[in-house]
């Protein structure tokens, strides 16, 4: 009886064993037919950005040919490429420095960062690192920290960061200075026997939306955190008065009119990153010109569908769908936020799988104590390709 027992069991583990590699090698094959795809489309896109990318023996070896087109998805191959990052870690596209960026003559690269918080990691990694960056943060809370941070931190900054407070016309229009390009400053390594060059950053108390209005900063439901309220036109006493008055109003921007008024001189963003609670999708709603123009070349966004329900059953999945209309190919970032196997595409499939919970790192279904929810970090490629 015992030897029929382990007999039996020794067959259930290697038909777990065999079921296991089948599907291991069912998982890779799809994605090495997805990189081949993804090599082939790179290529017709924009050839000389394909040479930084891993080889792809695949593409040889004729897999390309049993995929058309790349469907709408979100992807991980950056992730499988060890391109991506964990939470409370800038991106590594900020943090690596590049030597071509370190000479004096050299083209720097632009930031936009949307979304500050207390500590502007992802702006000051940038400047560090030699980009040029225009932030906006609408709470002043926040602007008081980062100019704290400024000049007593382990790296001062207090010289490469100017903070910009917007003015009101007579009219009630908010006033953009046209900021002047900075200098670039360039200082030998002590350690390494190279010229190491800083960049500069903008960070501009104000909102980023789809509407060009005021608003003001209200403490969330647990007091600890703030929430943009962004007011239009309203017959309520209140609202207009504070549409009319400086104290207190936060400024409402639309990024593709506030980049050409602040920065006219810059033809191109690098990268746009936007971290805004679940307000995301108005931020890039406010930035579709910018995309048919191509003037963006990557976006990085927080994706969090619980915090955008008040929005509408509809709001999250439109918000995966808004870059893939202007030619994006989307990647997660996030290796523990959303664990595979999930579906990467349709991107319904795709938001399913993540708005459910089930396969983020941790108890995202105790909805009474987390409001959060599960959330991922979303960076989709926009081809020059005009």
């Amino acid at each position: 009886m015992r030897a029929a027992l382990l007999c039996l069991g020794l067959l259930v583990l290697a038909l777990g064993v065999l079921l296991h590699n089948a599907e291991q090698r069912v998982t890779s094959l799809e994605n090495k037919l997805l990189q081949a795809e993804m090599h082939r489309r790179l290529s017709q896109a924009a050839p000389s950005r394909v040479r930084s990318l891993p080889p792809q023996p695949e593409a040889r070896c004729g897999c390309a040919a049993a995929a058309t087109r790349v469907a709408r998805g979100v992807y991980p191959l950056m992730r499988e490429w060890q391109c991506g990052h964990q939470n409370m870690e800038a991106p590594r596209f900020l943090t690596r420095l590049r030597k071509q960026d370190q000479s004096p003559g050299a083209m720097r690269r632009v930031l936009v960062d949307v979304g500050l918080g207390q500590d502007a990691l992802e702006t000051l990694e940038a400047v560090e690192n030699g980009f040029l960056v225009l932030a906006f943060e609408p709470s002043a809370q926040n602007i008081a920290a980062i100019q704290r941070r400024l000049v007593t931190g382990k790296r001062r900054f207090n010289s490469s960061v100017d903070v910009v407070h917007l003015t009101r016309s007579a009219n009630g229009e908010w006033q953009l200075p046209r900021l002047q390009r900075p200098p670039r400053v360039c200082t030998p390594s002590p350690v390494k026997k190279d010229v190491k060059c800083r960049g500069h950053a903008w960070v501009v108390h104000a909102a980023l939306s789809n509407i060009t209005s005021a608003g003001m900063m209200l403490a969330g439901a647990k007091g600890n955190n703030e929430n943009m309220l962004a007011l239009d036109a309203s017959s309520n006493t209140a609202e207009r008065k504070l549409r009319q008055s400086t104290v207190g109003a936060v400024p409402v921007l639309r990024l593709d009119e506030a980049l050409p008024a602040l920065l006219p001189w810059v033809p191109r963003v690098d990268l746009l990153k936007v971290d805004t609670q679940g307000h995301e999708l108005f931020v890039l709603s406010g930035a579709t010109k910018l995309f048919e123009e191509r003037r963006i070349g990557q976006v990085l966004y927080e994706f969090s569908p619980w915090l955008m329900r008040e929005q509408g059953p509809d709001a999250a999945l439109e918000l995966l769908r808004l870059l893939p209309l202007y030619g994006g190919l989307c990647f997660d970032m996030m290796g523990t936020h959303h664990a595979m196997p999930r579906p990467s595409a349709p991107l319904d499939q795709f938001f399913e799988s993540l708005n459910s919970g089930l396969n983020g790192e941790g108890s995202y279904q105790m909805t009474s104590r987390d409001a959060v929810g599960p959330w991922d970090d979303i960076l989709c490629w926009l081809p020059d390709n005009r």
